[in-house]
């Protein structure tokens, strides 16, 4: 029980009288009704407590937030970014360098591979070569340099890093990027460092001497393959000891194979110093019609096979008593030597006459 003053008269009554005994004012209704708007007073204050604290959790919710948020754009942009930066760039430098390198390999290569190429394209021309080892020189050569070529391979990273926006969701990423980017430009300066240009100069002055004799084979074997009777009395001229010359016709050929199938498209013949008195044995004063005793003859085929099946039939002849002296196919041609000569002797004037049919003018 509390004492207040009466509302109606100013005197100190009782809260829990039911009226004020001096006015009569209804003080249980009073009391009731104050009490209930201290409550209603009461409970709003509390909630409008509750509901400030809520806003105040609210706000400062919301700036840790803002600040979390600003902390992570600032750690990836401004902390980690000219870190990135400074790596990309510097893997993009690495690139370049390593791209100038490839060319300037690749180009080495391609000039080396094109040498190889032209001897390898002259190899199988399908040119006869009067000298087939040296075409066999040539094919080894080109496979040597085949398989001599360097080769490079850019490494994986070459491609693997594009220019990334990084933001404050993968601020992570950014970080593993630049620890990739530090890796990769560790292996690019390495292949760089590692790498020479090819030096194939002493490979391709092999090969350009295997495609010059070769070439120069083939010149030789097209002079003497069905070459003219007039290039064969010319360059019969030009062997030292020849005395005279003479070209068979159908009526004289001793052979008589002038111009028939299979047989010689032209016969020249001569005589020679070296065989004692060229024409003591003959029918007459004349390379023909001494044959190839005086000296020797020159049998023109129009193709090889008829010049091999011409000296297969000879070499059945070898070491018998119609011996036709020292023979040999020269492209579609048959050089014969008189076998009046000895063998020393034969072989020289073989010697002579092959390099006289083979010998190229400038």
């Amino acid at each position: 029980m509390a004492l207040f003053k009466c509302p109606e008269c100013g005197n100190e009554i009782s809260d829990a009288a039911s009226t004020c005994p001096h006015c009569g004012f209804p003080v249980r209704e009073y009391v009731v009704k104050e009490k209930a708007e201290e409550k209603r007073a009461y409970d709003k204050k509390k909630r409008q407590k509750r509901k400030t604290k809520r806003r105040v959790v609210f706000v400062i919710v919301l700036l840790l937030l803002v600040m979390a948020a600003v902390a992570l754009y600032v750690v990836p942009n401004v902390v980690y970014g000219p870190q990135y930066k400074a790596m990309k760039a510097a893997f993009d430098n690495l690139v370049l360098s390593y791209n100038e390198l490839e060319n300037e390999f690749n180009a080495e290569n391609n000039k080396f591979i094109e040498v190889i190429d032209s001897l390898d394209a002259l190899v199988n021309n399908g040119e006869t070569a009067l000298d087939s080892s040296i075409k066999d020189v040539a094919a080894e050569r080109v496979e040597q340099a085949r398989a001599a070529v360097y080769k490079i391979t850019a490494p994986d990273c070459i491609d693997a890093h594009d220019y990334k926006e990084f933001s404050f969701l993968n601020v992570f990423d950014m970080i593993n990027e630049i620890k990739s980017l530090q890796v990769d430009c560790s292996v690019l300066n390495m292949k760089i460092a590692n790498t020479e240009i090819p030096d194939y100069s002493d490979s391709i002055a092999v090969l350009n001497k295997a495609y010059d004799n070769l070439e120069f084979t083939y010149k030789q074997c097209r002079q003497v393959t069905d070459p003219s009777e007039d290039f064969v009395i010319e360059r019969l001229r030009r062997v030292p000891g020849v005395l005279e010359i003479e070209a068979a016709t159908e009526e004289n050929d001793p052979n008589t194979q002038l111009h028939k199938d299979g047989g010689y498209t032209s016969a020249v013949f001569f005589s020679h110093e070296s065989v004692n008195d060229p024409y003591t044995l003959a029918q007459g004063p004349s390379p023909v019609s001494e044959g190839t005793d005086g000296g020797g003859q020159v049998e023109v085929y129009a193709t090889a096979a008829n010049a091999n099946k011409r000296n297969e039939y000879l070499e059945a002849l070898d070491g018998t008593i119609i011996n036709s002296g020292k023979h040999r196919v020269l492209g579609t041609t048959v050089v014969r030597i008189s076998d009046k000569l000895n063998a020393t002797s034969q072989q020289n004037l073989m010697d002579q006459v092959v390099r006289a049919l083979i010998e190229i003018d400038d």
